[in-house]
């Protein structure tokens, strides 16, 4: 069993799963930070808005039983506050990244289009970035 949870780890990182190699300890570094800005923290928000809905499912669905109730509007209100603390963080770190001008990549909500980064626009053009995406490069 254990050798099953072992082997299913590896082939679902990513740095197994694509060959990443490290040059250095700074690439290791951004590695990190992206998982965790691109995973981590969207999960957390992801599972923080389940436990306000689940709470509302418990609220509407016992309506008659004010203990139940209860317990419903404490869900909700403990969701709204995680989701609160996590949004208001997630701004605090973007206004002292621009404040103090790091360059680090901050999550950010999916608006639908794809925008180039300057890298990628730097390195190869934006027609290029465009045309086929930075997944490619």
């Amino acid at each position: 069993m254990k050798k099953i949870i072992y082997i299913g780890t590896l082939a679902l990182f990513p740095t197994v799963a694509f060959g990443a190699r490290f040059n250095n300890l700074a690439d290791l570094f951004n590695f990190f930070t992206n998982l965790i800005n691109q995973a981590v923290i969207p999960l957390f928000v992801a599972l923080a808005f389940v436990w306000f809905l689940w709470g509302i499912v418990m609220f509407v669905k016992n309506a008659t039983d004010e203990t139940k109730r209860k317990e419903g509007k404490q869900f909700m209100i403990w969701a709204v506050i995680a989701l609160f603390v996590m949004i208001s963080v997630w701004g605090l770190v973007g206004v002292l990244t621009n404040i103090f001008d790091i360059r680090v990549g901050l999550p950010r909500f999916p608006t639908g289009g794809y925008t180039p980064s300057s890298d990628c626009v730097a390195r190869y053009g934006a027609a290029d970035c465009a045309a086929y995406g930075q997944a490619g490069f």
